[in-house]
């Protein structure tokens, strides 16, 4: 049996300063855009319009089949309360997770076949300390949390419009099977998650007050147009009206004076004629005040420079630092993908399949998603480099595809099919209309014209463009040229996705070229592949061992 631990947290973080630091966090997101910037920045770049699901079932058509009632399903049923789509439920538990600490969902599906639905409980409606509870959540003897403490509707609508009414509030206890509770931990014992921003609010205050009494002391130097400045020590006539209010009546003989251009101030002995100069906000307040900004972006996981002020910045520290913002990014991704996305995933196709309305397939439940683009300030720099690697087979398209915000089954493989056929269907029509007009043109030579990015290419040298004369024979391509021909054009199949390289293709080419044999360990090699193998190419990215090789049937499930 495992030792039974203390729980650590029991000394640091409490549920009343944990509540507090979420309440202040809630304000300062509410009313500050250096405070409400970062956090929306994190859920932009990791969520952005919502991470995708690609199912990773074998067959085609069925991967299709659910991912398009998971859309469905998250775009009209996803939100119990029906306010938001499932793709919004992302954007809003990263937000959430930042500022208030934690965010809940209910796995709500009364009966085996109900509609799944997901119940969005706010970190402020988990709570209770009261016997066998932590903050909210029952845990058992070894720290695992199994319940948790919700209130049945959300402070607001319990309180009233007197707010008086807090003794009427009711909870009920949620299984801890039925429950998503996501938050991002520093430490391991905590229960609950701290507001990422708790470091910031300190510092968010004085950048409120500061910022609040510079403009006042702006605005008071705006005010004062010219002062009047007495050497003698005679008491100017608005004394009275600085002694005895602001009634008319006491102003005594207070001069009131208006300027215009072009005039002639008339000044007393002794008097000179000021104008007030402004020194607010200076250089070090400046400094003062990004200082704090910095800290508040820092400890958030960003870069100072990416959220605030990226204009000092050139070159390579531009790249530095948008790859760092990016680290952070993926791994708010990594966050969702494992306590929340995929979860769901497995929880609304299992019902689909047990409701009737979605075919049993093997795999069924393994899932990748797709997040939005990387973000990149060398575009063109790095596409280029990535062909090349793409072309080198030092990097594969499901990479390239995931870089770009893209699947590659969906938006690379398939469209690069439709091109190569809809190319070969365009060559054929050439090769008949040049049969038409009595001229030799091969398959090889009109995807080749087809296939130039400018108008009127020249024709390669081999492309015969008169018909020869009577007596003479026409030029037949020699054997080598026709087995090079047969051997790009099954190359341009493979990689369009369109063949798959089998052993009997292997030895086709391998008669054709005077090769020897296959050998007995490469047989072994295809055999070991069910005699069928995929281009590097196509592999996806973080798939491992051979390819197309699935993972065991427990890989990847939760407990």
């Amino acid at each position: 049996m495992p030792a039974v631990l203390g729980d650590s947290d029991r000394t640091s973080h409490t549920s009343y300063n944990r509540r507090q630091a979420s309440a202040y966090a809630s304000q300062f997101y509410a009313s500050q855009g250096f405070f409400r910037g970062p956090v929306r920045d994190i859920a932009t770049y990791a969520v952005g319009p919502g991470m995708m699901p690609q199912s990773q079932v074998e067959d085609e058509s069925t991967a299709l089949l659910y991912e398009d009632y998971f859309r469905f399903w998250g775009e009209n049923y996803a939100d119990l309360a029906g306010k938001h789509t499932f793709n919004e439920l992302q954007f809003l538990a990263s937000i959430a997770i930042d500022v208030a600490g934690d965010f809940g969902l209910h796995m709500y599906s009364p009966t085996a076949r109900s509609i799944p639905q997901l119940q969005v409980v706010e970190g402020h409606r988990i709570a209770g300390d009261q016997e066998g509870w932590r903050d909210g959540v029952r845990l058992d003897r070894f720290g695992r949390r199994v319940a948790y403490r919700v209130s049945e509707a959300p402070l607001g609508e319990i309180n009233g419009a007197g707010g008086s009414s807090r003794l009427q509030e009711s909870f009920r206890s949620i299984d801890a099977g039925e429950f998503i509770f996501l938050h991002d931990p520093d430490r391991a014992d905590p229960t609950r998650g701290i507001s990422s921003m708790a470091h910031a609010l300190a510092h968010s205050r004085d950048v409120v007050d500061t910022l609040l009494y510079t403009k006042i002391q702006v605005k008071m130097d705006s005010a004062i147009g010219v002062v009047i400045k007495t050497h003698d020590g005679t008491a100017d006539p608005g004394t009275s009206f600085i002694e005895n209010g602001f009634a008319a009546k006491d102003t005594g003989g207070l001069p009131f004076e208006t300027w215009q251009a072009g005039m002639i101030p008339r000044l007393k002995v002794g008097e000179d004629l000021l104008a007030p100069t402004a020194s607010r906000p200076s250089p070090a307040f400046m400094g003062f005040l990004q200082f704090l900004l910095r800290d508040i972006a820092v400890g958030l996981g960003l870069p100072f420079e990416f959220v605030w002020d990226p204009a000092g910045v050139k070159g390579a520290g531009n790249r530095f630092i948008l790859r760092k913002a990016q680290r952070r990014f993926d791994q708010r991704q990594a966050l969702l993908k494992s306590k929340f996305l995929t979860r769901v995933w497995r929880w609304v196709i299992a019902k689909g399949i047990e409701r009737g309305e979605l075919p049993p397939a093997p795999w069924w439940w393994l899932v990748e998603w797709q997040g939005p683009a990387e973000i990149t300030v060398d575009l063109g720099r790095e596409a280029q480099a990535n062909r090349d690697d793409l072309k080198y087979g030092n990097r594969t398209l499901a990479e390239d595809a995931a870089e770009r915000g893209k699947h590659w089954k969906d938006h690379v493989r398939s469209q690069k099919s439709v091109e190569a056929k809809d190319l070969l269907e365009r060559a054929l029509e050439l090769v008949e209309f040049a049969k038409g007009r009595e001229q030799v043109l091969s398959l090889r030579e009109a995807m080749f014209l087809i296939s130039q990015d400018g108008p009127n290419p020249p024709p390669p040298a081999e492309i015969v463009t008169e018909e020869p004369g009577e007596g003479e024979e026409k030029d037949k391509p020699s054997e080598s040229e026709e087995i090079e021909s047969a051997v790009n054009a099954y190359g341009v199949a493979v990689r369009a996705g369109v063949v798959t390289p089998t052993i009997e293709d292997e030895n086709f080419f391998r008669q054709r070229m005077g090769l020897p044999a296959i050998s007995a360990d490469a047989r072994k090699a295809w055999v070991q592949e069910n005699n069928v193998r995929r281009p590097i190419t196509l592999v996806q990215m973080g798939e491992k061992g051979t390819p197309g090789a699935r993972p065991s049937e427990g890989e990847g499930e939760e407990e």
